[in-house]
Formats: structure tokens, sequence, C-alpha cells
């Protein structure tokens, strides 16, 4: 287990994108959802980066280097022996369509709202679950990933 570089992957929430994007488009936004909606997306984004930041402090409790990458964009995953997502299933599955060959372990940050079926992690169960990682005594799920071929093109697929 290489632990000398480490990626933190993670997503920017809904409320970053509609509502604090730009003022006049969130303005606009703000008007089409009831009190209770707006709360609902405002409660998922603390919880998103109460996670993130529980990750991060972990990380450097245990002087573990890492860098961040938002994902929507292109990354070199190479040099980094580990990869942690932080969102859901689809944080998790942009991220592993550009491994080759390193690890990852995906971290919920809103089990009650996000699906996860591929994260092991919590903002909860996360410190616990990377010291089993680093001591070795963590099972490793190896998901098999495919390539399908359209027209000459290929396409990754997992």
């Amino acid at each position: 287990m290489n632990l000398s570089k480490v990626l933190l992957f993670y997503k920017k929430t809904s409320y970053d994108h509609y509502f604090l994007a730009g003022k006049k488009r969130s303005s606009t936004l703000k008007k089409l959802f009831a009190p209770h909606e707006l709360k609902g997306f405002l409660d998922t984004h603390q919880s998103h980066y109460t996670t993130l930041t529980r990750v991060q402090e972990t990380l450097r409790r245990l002087g573990i280097r890492y860098e961040c990458f938002c994902r929507g964009k292109a990354f070199d995953p190479s040099g980094f022996g580990l990869i942690i997502t932080v969102g859901g299933d689809g944080t998790f599955m942009e991220a592993a369509r550009a491994l080759k060959g390193q690890f990852v372990l995906g971290v919920n940050s809103n089990p009650y709202w996000s699906v996860g079926r591929f994260c092991a992690g919590t903002a909860h169960n996360f410190s616990g679950l990377l010291a089993r990682w680093i001591a070795g005594r963590s099972r490793v799920l190896v998901l098999e990933r495919m390539q399908i071929e359209l027209q000459k093109k290929k396409y990754p697929a997992l």
C-alpha cells in the first residue's frame, strides 16, 4: 500500500453549482424552490463539506501527503498510490475511469441523500477505515472494467 501520495478527489455540490455560482442566476433559482427544498440543498451542501473537512483532518493528523482535485476535468492519477473520493457513486466512478492499478476508497459525503454503493466510508467511519487500510486489514473488492468499442472509438466503462 503506497500512501506516500494520496489524491483526494471530490465533487462540488448542487448548492455550489446552482446557488453560489452567480448572484443573478441563484436569486432566480431560489424563487423556484420552496423553503424546505432550499434547506435540503443547503443541508446536503453542509454535510458534504463537513465530510471533506473530516477526511482532510484525518489525513493531516496521520501525516499523509495529499492533493485535492475537484471532479469534472481530466486528471492524471499516476504517482498516486491511493485515490480517496468524497461524494457518492458518481464521484467514485468518475475517478475510477482514469485509474491504472491504483486503489480507490470511496467516502459517501451524505449517506442520507446520496447513493454510495461503492463507498465504504462516511464522515463517521473514515478514520477507522483508513487505519485498517494502513494496517493491511481491509478487504479489497476488485471491480472489473470494460471497454466498449463503437465505430473504432474506445470508451471505458466500469
